[in-house]
Parts: C-alpha cells; structure tokens; sequence
C-alpha cells in the first residue's frame, strides 16, 4: 500500500450520520432551529 492508498481507502467505509439524532447538532438542524431561525420560512410553507 501507498499512502495514497491509505488516505483513500478509509473514504470507502463513510458513515451517513445526517439523520443520526446523536450528530443532530453538528449535521442537521435541531428541532429549537427550526422554532426559531425557520419560523416564518415554514409558516408561509405550503405543506
């Protein structure tokens, strides 16, 4: 193995940890963010 081969081997054991509630904080929004920041954006919303 190179150090190539090395870097790049691990990008093909990703993890999607977007709608994980554990890493809510750091990749997605938190349900506080969508009371506040989203509030007007979701009452004009046509859901």
């Amino acid at each position: 193995m190179t150090l190539w081969t090395d870097i790049f081997s691990g990008l093909n054991n990703i993890e999607n940890i977007t709608l994980n509630a554990n890493y809510g904080n750091i990749c997605g929004y938190t349900y506080n963010d969508l009371l506040t920041i989203f509030e007007d954006h979701l009452k004009r919303a046509d859901m």
